[in-house]
């Protein structure tokens, strides 16, 4: 049903041992999901890629910091992808059984549009227990108890029919503004944008950034002054809130229609 694309945190140096965690957590989710998607990583360790099922790419054009160029990346996915249905998701976010349910009921309801939503962050610092029937109500309850809602302006997947209708600049992967452009971009010529917060119960494992100062020292860095400068005249647009459809578990509605409530939070409850 779904072809994923993403691209994985270093599995070595001070912060590999908890991104292979977080890796492990995060695939082991997507192969337990409904309909098991083709996984298409971009670049990290080949045995470890390999041995957790999804399929390791290499020679694709990247940035001076050796990272993925998001145009590229999207199109040699959607060369690869053996589905219609492409999803952008960082290497750290766990899905569970509303997943696939949503997605069906968004390209049910629309022959093409982009579906992302917010997320809630929790550290999690072991292994999920897959093992376990239950463990998606342990994972979820843990999420409830321990974690909190992501910000409007941050989002960990994107899901959209190929090819993907608006060219899309060389932005650098690891930096801010590629998510934000794709939302705007895809507003701005016409394609229902839905807002899935609702929906999709997206669990991201929280973790450190390898910029001297963590997420604040990467603001001043070089890929996201460069991603910056590509989505210039979109500060402070593709936020969840601003998108115009939006999907709980029951019904997708357009944003200020009567029968449309504004979602609550917290979302995922």
């Amino acid at each position: 049903m779904l072809t994923f694309l993403s691209t994985p945190k270093p599995f070595t140096g001070p912060f590999g041992e908890k991104n292979l965690l977080a890796f492990r957590n995060a695939v082991g989710s997507w192969r337990r999901l409904e309909s098991i998607p083709q996984i298409l990583m971009f670049g990290g360790d080949p045995e470890i890629i390999k041995a957790e099922g999804c399929k390791w790419l290499t020679g694709f054009p990247t940035s001076p910091e050796n990272r993925p160029l998001f145009n590229s990346f999207v199109r040699i996915g959607e060369e690869l992808g053996e589905f219609d249905l492409m999803m952008y998701v960082t290497d750290h976010l766990i899905l569970t059984q509303d997943f696939i349910p949503a997605v069906r009921r968004a390209f049910e309801r629309f022959d093409q549009a982009v579906v992302t939503g917010r997320r809630w962050d929790v550290k999690i610092d072991k292994p999920i227990p897959f093992e376990h029937p239950d463990w998606r109500n342990i994972i979820r309850q843990h999420t409830l108890k321990e974690g909190g809602c992501g910000s409007t302006g941050t989002k960990d997947y994107i899901i959209w029919k190929k090819p993907f209708p608006v060219k899309i600049p060389p932005f650098i992967l690891g930096f801010p503004w590629y998510d934000t452009w794709m939302v705007v971009a895809a507003q701005r010529a016409g394609i229902p944008v839905v807002n899935a917060s609702k929906a999709i119960f997206a669990i991201h494992a929280d973790h450190t950034f390898p910029f001297q100062g963590g997420i604040k020292g990467r603001e001043i860095t070089p890929g996201t002054a460069h991603n910056r400068k590509l989505a210039e005249g979109m500060e402070g647009l593709g936020l969840t809130t601003q998108m115009g459809w939006i999907m709980d578990h029951n019904k997708i509605c357009r944003k200020g229609e009567p029968d449309c409530e504004p979602i609550s939070e917290p979302i995922g409850e």
